[in-house]
């Protein structure tokens, strides 16, 4: 889990949508969490690919806490966790892929 000193200080958005849905609805470079029970969170975040990385690095490794803002906070473990999306943000990489498959 991310512990408060590793916690992103941006905060948090609301819940975008739910996974097969479109959640563009963030403008500019955000962070998109899927979650195992079809929820999406978002966030925005500076646009800087480094700390994208980090961002998505963070939530991969060691889990995802959604803080609506309104004194609630929730933790979500990394088994919870389906993907992790960077969105508005060109990274650029010297191994790109392809998909195949459905």
């Amino acid at each position: 889990m991310v512990t408060p000193q590793e916690i992103p200080t941006e905060p948090d958005a609301q819940i975008m949508g739910r996974i097969g849905i479109a959640v563009d609805a963030c403008a500019g470079a955000s962070i998109h969490v899927y979650l195992d029970d079809g929820r999406v969170f978002a966030y925005a975040i500076p646009y800087d690919t480094a700390r994208a990385r980090e961002h998505a690095v963070a939530i991969i490794t060691k889990g995802y806490y959604h803080n609506d803002g309104a004194g609630e906070c929730e933790f979500y473990p990394v088994h919870r966790i389906l993907k992790v999306k960077v969105v508005g943000i060109d990274m650029p990489t010297d191994y790109p892929d392809e998909v195949r498959g459905i």
